[in-house]
Order: C-alpha cells, then sequence, then structure tokens
C-alpha cells in the first residue's frame, strides 16, 4: 500500500484505537435509508440510460466537544460503517 492510498486508510480506520475509541463512548450508528452508490442518468440526446457515481455528504450536528460522536462514527470503522452502508467509500 501507498501511505495515503483509500485501502490503507481504511485499514487505519480499523486498528484497535479507533475500535476502542468507538467502544468507549456510547455510539451506534443507525440506518434509516438504504444509500445507492450509482443512480441512473439520462444524458441529452442519448435515450440510453447510463449509471454514474453518487455522492454524498454526511452533516453532523451539534459541533465542538460533542463532535467525538462524529469521529467514532464517520471517521473511524467502530460503528460498522462499512457494513452499515456497503459500497459507500469516505
Amino acid at each position: 500500500y501507498s501511505w495515503w492510498s483509500h485501502e490503507c486508510i481504511e485499514w487505519m480506520r480499523s486498528t484497535w484505537p479507533c475500535t476502542c475509541f468507538a467502544k468507549y463512548f456510547p455510539l451506534h450508528m443507525i440506518k434509516t435509508v438504504d444509500l445507492p452508490t450509482q443512480v441512473p442518468v439520462v444524458e441529452k440526446g442519448n435515450p440510453e440510460i447510463t449509471t454514474k457515481k453518487q455522492n454524498y455528504l454526511f452533516l453532523y450536528h451539534p459541533h465542538g466537544v460533542i463532535g467525538i460522536g462524529a469521529i467514532g462514527a464517520l471517521m473511524t470503522n467502530g460503528c460498522n460503517f462499512r457494513q452499515v452502508f456497503p459500497g459507500i467509500r469516505r
């Protein structure tokens, strides 16, 4: 792996400090809707339907010290982000 590759960063998110961090605080990730990773697109002048990668923006409020929940839930794999949202690449 190169240092800043996606695989290396995903490995770092799964290390024991990250999982212990999420287990220390009572963090839970609750999925309310399925998020598709590909969306159908119809381009102007082309009658065929193609697919395009879908981007998402995860927002968290409140910020400040209470933002530790966002770190544990979204920046680490301590709350099983990969299993809850399969195919979504951070």
